[in-house]
C-alpha cells in the first residue's frame, strides 16, 4: 500500500518556498534599486561638475593667456640685449615659474629666435616646426612627433613705434601637464577624469587619483564641453567610485525588515484561512455517512463518486452493448479459452447455431482457425476472409487480443462485409482503361483564360492598359516564333531599365508603383543577352506590375554565375504566367520556386563576361530637386546607398534661393512628373546663370520626355541603384557647379512678384550687369532667403503687405527696400522709384543707379 500524503503538510511547504522566494526577489530589486538611486545621484552630480571643469580649464587658459601678455610686454619694454633675454626674464620674473604655460618661444623677426629651455620636459620634437600651425591671439591644438599633444597661443611682439618685433609662442601640454591634471580633478571632485578630442577620438588628458581601480563600482558621465580652442571640440569623462556606504545598508536593512514582517503576517493569515476553509471540511467528511454529510459545492464531485460509480458501471456496459449493435459489423468476443462472452446481431445473423457450441472453433470454419490461434499467442494485425456461400457474402475479418479484466489474453473478431466492393472491383478488372490525348495544346485555353481575368478589372485601370498588355504578351509570343540566334553582352542593369521603361510606358502606369531593388555590384555584371533573357526579363516586368497585390517588387542579384530574381506575383491565378515561365526557364536552364509570401524566385545561370568598372568618387554632393516626383524618397534613400551626400529641395524656387550656402553641387537631378516645362525652366535659369550648356544636370521623369536643345542626361522608367549610379557617373564627368561663384558677385538683388513677362526681361538684363538675383512670388517664404542674403536689395515689382514688410525690416535692418509702384499703406523704410512697364535697358539702368546711391547713402549714415 502506498504511503499517505499530507496535503497539508505539502501546501504549508510549497506556500513557504512561494514566500521565501519572494523575499529574496523583492530583497534583491531592493538593492538594486537603492544602488541604482545612488548610482543616478551621483551621475547628476559629475554632470554639474562637468561644467565646473570646464570653467576650470577656461581660467586656466586665461590665466595663460594673461602670461603671454605679461612676458610679452615685458620683452617690448625690456629692451634686453639678443641672446640674454631668457636669462632675464627667468631671472625676476616668479610667474614663469608659477603661472599655466608650460614653456614659451620667442620667434624674432630680425635675430634668431630663443627657445625656453622647459620645453625639453614636454617634447623632443623642433618647436619652429610647429609654429606654422599657430593663430594670432588663439589657441590651437598641435601634436607633435615624439605623441606630446599641446595648445599653442601665438601673440605679437609690437614695438612702441608700431613695429613688428616678431611674435611669441606660448604651449600648454595637454597629456604632461600635473598643474593642469591636478587642477582638472580637484574642480572635478572626481577620482578619474579623462578629456578626448569629439572628433578623432584621441585621449588628450587623464588623471586620477592615487589607489583609484576602474573595475570597482564605478559611475562614470561623459559630455561635452566648450573651450576657447581654434577648430577643437574636446568631450569630457568623469569617473567616481560609489561605494556602498552604511546609509545605503541602513536603509536596505530596514526595507528588508519590513518587506520580512508583512510576508510574515500573510503568511500566518493564509495558513489560518486554508485551515480553516479547506482543511477542516475534509477532515469532517469521513465523519458521518453519505446521507449526513454537508454538501460542498468544490467537494461535491468527491461525495458522489461512490454513488456515481454503479451508475457509471451500468451506462457503460449499455453504451457497449449499444455499440456492439450499432457498427454494422459481425463482433464475437472470446476469453482466453475461446468461449464467446459477447456477441452482436450481426455475428448471430452469421452464425445462428453459437448457442450450441463451447468455442469459436467449433461454428467458425477450419480455414479460420490457425488465424485465431495465432491472435490468442499474441499475434498482432491478424486479418483473414471468409466466404459465406449459404448467404452468399464475403466478409473480411481482423482479430485483436487485449488482456481483460482477470489478467489474461482474450480476442475480438470484427468483421466486416465486402461483398460490394469485391464485386465492383472485379467489375472494374474486366474493364480497358482508355488512352488519355496528352498532346492537346492549352495555349488558347490560357490566352482566353487571361482575357477574361483583364475583363474583369475595375473601371478606375489606367487608359490603355488592355491594349498595351494585349501588346506586350504579342511581343513575347512574337520573340518565341522568330529564330534570333543574335547574342550581345550587356549588363543587366542596363537592361532592367529599359524594360521597365518600356513596360511601364506601355502600359501607361506610374513607376512609382514598381519597386526595383538591384545593386550596383550585381546591375554592372555583364553577361550574354539574347531573345529568351529579354523575354524572361519582359515577363518578370510583367507579373510584378499586373498583379492584383498592392506590393509590386523584383529583387535582383547576380552571385557566382547565377541570376536571382524575386517578383511578387498572382500565378496561381494566372495560367499565362506559369505557361510562358516554363518555356523561359527550359530554354535557359533555370529552375522556379514558389515563396511563402505570394513570391517566386528564379534561377538562371549565366556566364559572367566582366563589369562596368565606373565608380563613384568619394564627397559627392549632388542636389535632389523634387518638384511633382510622385516617389521623392526612393530617390534620396537610393542616393545615400551610393555613398553621396544629398540635399533636398523642393522646388526649383527653393534650390535658386537656399543653394549658395553649398560649396559646390557635382550633380543637379532634377524630377519631374506632370509639370515638363518647371524642369526646363530650371534648366534654362541653370545655363543662363552660369553661361554655359553642359551642365551636370539630371532630368528623372516617370515618363519618357523629349530633351530638345537642353544638353542634358535623362533617367526614366523606375529607379533603382544602378540608373542612379550610371547617372550620377555620367554628370561627373562635366564641371561641377559652384552656387559660391554666383553669390560673391555682389550686393544679391531679391525681385518679389511680376509677370513672367517681366521677370524674363528683368532677368536678362540683370544678367548683363553682372547682378545676381533671387526671384519670390511674395514675402511670406522671407525667412528662407533673407538668412543667406543679410545685406540684399529687395524689388517689390507688386505691392506687398505693410505688416510682412515692418518684420522684415525688425528682423534684418540691414536690407534694403524698393518698390518700383505706389500703394497707400506703403512704410516709410520703403524707399520708391517708379518705372513703367514694359521695362527698357534704359530704366533699369537707372534703377541700378538709384541703388548705388541708396546703398551708399546708407554706408555714410553708419
Amino acid at each position: 500500500m502506498k504511503a499517505a500524503i499530507s496535503l497539508q503538510r505539502r501546501a504549508f511547504y510549497r506556500i513557504l518556498l512561494l514566500f521565501s522566494l519572494v523575499f529574496i526577489v523583492v530583497g534583491f530589486v531592493s538593492i538594486l534599486a537603492i544602488d541604482g538611486a545612488t548610482r543616478h545621484a551621483a551621475k547628476s552630480n559629475l554632470l554639474v561638475r562637468s561644467h565646473v571643469v570646464e570653467q576650470v580649464l577656461n581660467s586656466y587658459l586665461t590665466r595663460a593667456e594673461y602670461e603671454m601678455g605679461y612676458i610679452s610686454q615685458d620683452l617690448i619694454l625690456g629692451d634686453y640685449r639678443p641672446g640674454t633675454e631668457l636669462d632675464m626674464l627667468f631671472s625676476h620674473h616668479e610667474v614663469l615659474f608659477f603661472g599655466g604655460l608650460d614653456f614659451f618661444y620667442i620667434d624674432w623677426a630680425k635675430r634668431k629666435g630663443a627657445t625656453d629651455p622647459r620645453a625639453r620636459v614636454y617634447t623632443q620634437d623642433d618647436i619652429p616646426e610647429l609654429l606654422t600651425k599657430g593663430i594670432i591671439n588663439r589657441w590651437v591644438k598641435v601634436s607633435t612627433a615624439d605623441g606630446a599633444i599641446l595648445l599653442m597661443y601665438k601673440k605679437k611682439l609690437v614695438s612702441k613705434g608700431r613695429i613688428l618685433e616678431g611674435y611669441l609662442y606660448g604651449f600648454v601640454s595637454l597629456n604632461n601637464n600635473l598643474t593642469l591634471s591636478s587642477e582638472l580633478l580637484g574642480g572635478a571632485k572626481a577620482d578619474l577624469i579623462s578629456l578626448y578630442d569629439r572628433e578623432t577620438g584621441v585621449l588628450l588628458l587623464k588623471e586620477s587619483k592615487a589607489g583609484f581601480d576602474p573595475s570597482d563600482n564605478v559611475v562614470a558621465v561623459m559630455s561635452d564641453i566648450e573651450t576657447p580652442v581654434y577648430s577643437s571640440q574636446y568631450r569630457l569623462s568623469l569617473s567616481k567610485y560609489v561605494p556602498i556606504s552604511e546609509s545605503i545598508l541602513s536603509v536596505w536593512i530596514r526595507v528588508l525588515i519590513f518587506v520580512f514582517l508583512v510576508l510574515v503576517g500573510l503568511y500566518a493569515l493564509l495558513m489560518f484561512l486554508i485551515k480553516r476553509l479547506v482543511f477542516m471540511p475534509l477532515s469532517m467528511i469521513a465523519q458521518y455517512p453519505e446521507s449526513d454529510q454537508a454538501v460542498y459545492s468544490e467537494l461535491q464531485p468527491i461525495q458522489a463518486k461512490s454513488l456515481q460509480y454503479r451508475g457509471f458501471l451500468t451506462a457503460k456496459e449499455n453504451r457497449f452493448q449499444l455499440l456492439l449493435e450499432s457498427t454494422h459489423s459481425a463482433i464475437i468476443f472470446c476469453d482466453e479459452m475461446a468461449e464467446v462472452e459477447e456477441i452482436n446481431q450481426d455475428a448471430i445473423r452469421l452464425f445462428p447455431h453459437y448457442k450450441n457450441s463451447r468455442t469459436v472453433f467449433d461454428f467458425m470454419p477450419i480455414s479460420c482457425h490457425k488465424a485465431i490461434q495465432e491472435v490468442l499467442k499474441g499475434g498482432v494485425g491478424v486479418s483473414f476472409e471468409l466466404t459465406l456461400s449459404n448467404l452468399n457474402k464475403i466478409y473480411h475479418w481482423r482479430a485483436h487480443s487485449f488482456i481483460n479484466e482477470n489478467g489474461f489474453r482474450s480476442i475480438v473478431l470484427v468483421g466486416r462485409d465486402t461483398t460490394e466492393e469485391r464485386r465492383l472491383s472485379w467489375q472494374l478488372e474486366q474493364l480497358k482503361p482508355s488512352t488519355l490525348d496528352l498532346n492537346q495544346k492549352l495555349e488558347v485555353e490560357v490566352l482566353l483564360s487571361e482575357m477574361t481575368y483583364l475583363s474583369q478589372l475595375p473601371s478606375y485601370s489606367p487608359e490603355g492598359y488592355l491594349q498595351g498588355w494585349i501588346s506586350l504578351v504579342l511581343e513575347i509570343l512574337e520573340s518565341f516564333q522568330t529564330i534570333d540566334n543574335s547574342i550581345e553582352q550587356s549588363p543587366i542593369g542596363k537592361l532592367l531599365s529599359q524594360e521597365s521603361t518600356h513596360v511601364m510606358h506601355q502600359l501607361g502606369l506610374d513607376v512609382a508603383i514598381m519597386r526595383i531593388d538591384c545593386p550596383v555590384e550585381s546591375g554592372t555584371a555583364i553577361v550574354a543577352v539574347d531573345s529568351y533573357f529579354k523575354s524572361l526579363v519582359h515577363l518578370v516586368f510583367m507579373m510584378a506590375v499586373t498583379n492584383a497585390m498592392q506590393e509590386k517588387s523584383i529583387t535582383v542579384r547576380f552571385e557566382n554565375g547565377m541570376l536571382e530574381i524575386v517578383v511578387s506575383n498572382d500565378m496561381v491565378s494566372r495560367p499565362f504566367f506559369q505557361w510562358v515561365l516554363m518555356i523561359v526557364l527550359k530554354h535557359l536552364g533555370g529552375q522556379s520556386h514558389k515563396l511563402r509570401n505570394n513570391a517566386l524566385r528564379i534561377h538562371v545561370p549565366f556566364e559572367w563576361h566582366g563589369k562596368e568598372n565606373d565608380v563613384l568618387s568619394s564627397g559627392l554632393v549632388v542636389a535632389w530637386v523634387v518638384n511633382d516626383y510622385s516617389d521623392s524618397d526612393r530617390v534620396q534613400e537610393g542616393l545615400k546607398r551610393l555613398g553621396v551626400t544629398v540635399k533636398v529641395f523642393l522646388s526649383g524656387d527653393d534650390f535658386f534661393m537656399q543653394s549658395a550656402s553649398i560649396k559646390q553641387f557635382d550633380a543637379v537631378i532634377v524630377g519631374c512628373d506632370q509639370e515638363v516645362d518647371v524642369q526646363q525652366t530650371i534648366t534654362a535659369d541653370l545655363e543662363t546663370q552660369y553661361n554655359r550648356t553642359q551642365l551636370p544636370v539630371v532630368w528623372l521623369n516617370t515618363r519618357p520626355v523629349e530633351l530638345g536643345d537642353y544638353d542634358v542626361l535623362s533617367v526614366t522608367g523606375c529607379v533603382f541603384d544602378y540608373s542612379l549610379h550610371q547617372a550620377l557617373i555620367q554628370s561627373t564627368q562635366r564641371k561641377a557647379i559652384v552656387p559660391a561663384l554666383m553669390a560673391s558677385q555682389g550686393v544679391s538683388w531679391i525681385i518679389v512678384g511680376g509677370s513672367r513677362v517681366t521677370k524674363a526681361i528683368l532677368y536678362a538684363e540683370l544678367e548683363q550687369r553682372s547682378i545676381a538675383s533671387q526671384w519670390l512670388s511674395d514675402l511670406s517664404g522671407y525667412d528662407s532667403v533673407l538668412p543667406y542674403h543679410s545685406d540684399a536689395v529687395i524689388v517689390l515689382l507688386e505691392p506687398q503687405a505693410s505688416s510682412v514688410l515692418l518684420r522684415v525690416q525688425s528682423h534684418y535692418p540691414k536690407v534694403r527696400c524698393l518698390a518700383v509702384q505706389d500703394w497707400p499703406e506703403r512704410p516709410e523704410h520703403v524707399a520708391l522709384f517708379e518705372i513703367s512697364t514694359p521695362y527698357t535697358g534704359e530704366q533699369i539702368s537707372a534703377l541700378e543707379e538709384f541703388i548705388q546711391c541708396q546703398l551708399l547713402l546708407g554706408d555714410m549714415n553708419e
